[in-house]
């Protein structure tokens, strides 16, 4: 059964795109491109405007409009069926906006956002989930910097442990054994940092195997601990 005929002109403003009627077409003259609104040979998304179904039949540049796409009422003898039905409106662009704004903000911050990854991945899962949504700022990759960061700095001690240790037994042989006591003190504190170190890179060390670890330095024990709590609660109660 072939659509209902639209009206045959009209002009509308949808959420900041102009949309022009002309004749049994559709002529959407939008912001920026929309990857959904393709056109295809088969399976082409259906665009549901003021109640018909329509389909792209071809997109353009439309100069300062940004880009023109050309509609025609979808029609069962001569189109496949939709695979996706698309409600264009306002809400619908209002959306695209505020998802093409986060995009061009994440290119903005590439630069300082790849400086500042380590420490950004270091904030509560939470804060990196804001910072993912709001920016684009993917939560698992500052993550991963973050894990990378705890890698380095540990192996860096690690070295220096070594270091200082084998200083303190020349310092030893040399000097006999009350001067290992002026290296005890900072080796103690070494193997102090480089343990909460380690136990924090084997607990976030997924991330590096591309797993979706977001949490931040540590919080993994407060998440378990809590969840301890939450469980001795319900056993006793």
């Amino acid at each position: 059964m072939p659509p209902s005929s639209p009206a045959r002109s009209g002009r509308h403003d949808v959420g900041g795109d102009l949309v022009i009627r002309r004749g049994d077409s559709l002529e959407v003259h939008a912001a920026r491109e929309m990857s959904e609104w393709e056109v295809r040979k088969y399976g082409a998304n259906g665009i549901v405007f003021d109640g018909t179904v329509w389909v792209t039949v071809s997109v353009e540049s439309g100069g300062t409009r940004g880009v023109v796409y050309r509609l025609e009422p979808w029609d069962r003898a001569k189109h496949d069926s939709v695979p996706k039905k698309i409600l264009y409106d306002a809400d619908y662009v209002e959306a695209r906006e505020r998802t093409d704004q986060g995009v061009r903000i994440g290119r903005w911050l590439a630069v300082p956002v790849g400086l500042a990854a380590p420490i950004l991945g270091l904030l509560p899962a939470r804060a990196k989930l804001w910072f993912e949504e709001a920016l684009s700022i993917d939560s698992v990759t500052v993550t991963r910097a973050s894990v990378y960061l705890e890698a380095a700095v540990g192996a860096i001690l690690f070295v220096l442990f070594g270091v200082l240790g084998f200083a303190s037994m020349m310092m030893a042989l040399r000097y006999g054994p009350m001067a290992l006591f002026s290296f005890v003190g900072i080796l103690w504190r070494l193997m102090v940092v480089i343990a909460v170190i380690g136990g924090d890179f084997l607990a976030r060390g997924k991330a590096l195997r591309g797993e979706r670890v977001t949490l931040r330095f540590y919080e993994w024990a407060v998440v378990g601990l809590w969840g301890l709590v939450q469980r001795l609660r319900g056993t006793r109660g």
